[in-house]
């Protein structure tokens, strides 16, 4: 992995100053509010239409690479997770991401969890490859068991290794869209996607 710089140890204040500077970003604040709008406007997951809506926002928003956007939400109008989400029920995140489309299972994860955190933002934090990164840099920065990005993309995984990350570096303080916020800036500025 190619970086910039030297990667910095997480502190509280370091994550401060990267949620200032997400906060700072009209773009991103705004379409942060614009999905927060649309989910809140439509709560349920039962009507196709209204989840379509939800769908498409988040896809166009958070470029989450679904080209049938369609039979996604009838597939999530078919899963009955209205209580599933408010119970924060961890099974949801598969139940949405594994869609499929023309005979061929897809696994729709990073999407799937970002449909759960704005239904949820206090549960379901959101999976992002540059979180993930972050994530596996550190695992092996501070000599514990090292971890592939693909076993990320087990929640289960993913939750247990956020939590370490927090303990670890003292951040428990910050709420899960915080701590969301802090690993992807972080992430995207130490831990570029590679075009190869």
């Amino acid at each position: 992995m190619q970086n910039i710089s030297p990667i910095p140890t997480p502190t509280v204040d370091l994550a401060h100053s990267y949620i200032s500077d997400w906060d700072a970003n009209d773009d991103f604040v705004l379409a942060d509010l614009c999905i927060k709008n649309v989910f809140e406007q439509y709560p349920s997951n039962i009507d196709a239409q209204n989840v379509l809506a939800k769908v498409v926002v988040l896809n166009d928003l958070f470029s989450t690479n679904i080209f049938r956007p369609i039979p996604v939400a009838r597939h999530i109008v078919t899963l009955n997770i209205d209580q599933k989400l408010k119970d924060g029920s961890l099974d949801v995140v598969d139940m949405i991401a594994l869609v499929s489309l023309g005979g061929k299972t897809k696994n729709f994860y990073s999407f799937a969890t970002k449909y759960c955190h704005y239904h949820a933002p206090d549960t379901y934090p959101i999976y992002d490859s540059y979180v993930a990164r972050v994530l596996v840099y550190f695992r092996s920065s501070v000599g514990e068991k090292p971890l592939k990005v693909s076993e990320l993309r087990e929640y289960e995984v993913y939750l247990e290794t956020l939590s370490w990350f927090g303990k670890e570096f003292r951040l428990t303080g910050l709420s899960v869209r915080e701590m969301d916020i802090f690993l992807w800036m972080f992430g995207k500025k130490y831990f570029p996607r590679q075009n190869n």
